[in-house]
């Protein structure tokens, strides 16, 4: 699953796919956000639902650094998994 493989995807399905939380999910997304690869915008048809769209520069990373948002992902799941479990 990649945006670079289908852009626009909901927040929610992106969660789902990493098997990540919405709070965890929002700070990589905002620091990738940061990064100027990413644009969060909303739904046109519903407002709660928030869309993830790659930014040209997003999507000229995808081709070089696919490797590195892929690892950056997987750190972030990681860390939210340890942190679950040091919360139990």
């Amino acid at each position: 699953m990649g945006l670079w493989q289908e852009d626009g995807w909901p927040t929610s399905s992106i969660g789902d796919k990493l098997q990540q939380v919405g709070g965890t999910l929002t700070g990589v997304i905002d620091r990738i956000k940061e990064r100027g690869l990413v644009r969060r915008e909303r739904d046109t048809r519903i407002w709660r639902i928030w869309r993830i769209w790659l930014t040209d520069s997003g999507i000229q990373q995808s081709g070089k650094d696919n490797a590195q948002s892929q690892s950056d992902w997987r750190r972030s799941k990681s860390d939210w998994r340890r942190s679950k479990s040091s919360n139990v």
